[in-house]
């Protein structure tokens, strides 16, 4: 995944702000960000969060809420079964990177 620009998009506001700043207020969220750069530096990454509407972004909505059905309604597209992430692309293994 090394060399490549990586746009998020997501309704959380703050969110936003606080990765393409690169820095935060809250000493816990410096931690999380500190090891977050340091990593895209290793790998030559570059990260970039967009802000989407909540109003707009009903369908991640519903998933984040566990309403499956209701989803299924408006996103007859999509897949039925979940993509398979790699392991290390999982949150989880991001800091052992």
């Amino acid at each position: 995944m090394a060399y490549r620009c990586v746009v998020f998009f997501t309704d959380n506001r703050v969110l936003v702000d606080i990765i393409n700043k690169q820095t935060a207020k809250e000493r816990r969220v410096m931690v999380l960000i500190r090891h977050l750069v340091l990593c895209c530096l290793r790998h030559n990454i570059l990260l970039r969060f967009k802000h989407v509407l909540g109003a707009l972004n009903k369908e991640c909505n519903l998933l984040s809420r566990l309403q499956v059905e209701e989803f299924r309604r408006l996103a007859s597209h999509a897949d039925d079964k979940p993509t398979l992430v790699a392991p290390h692309l999982l949150p989880e293994n991001w800091l052992s990177i």
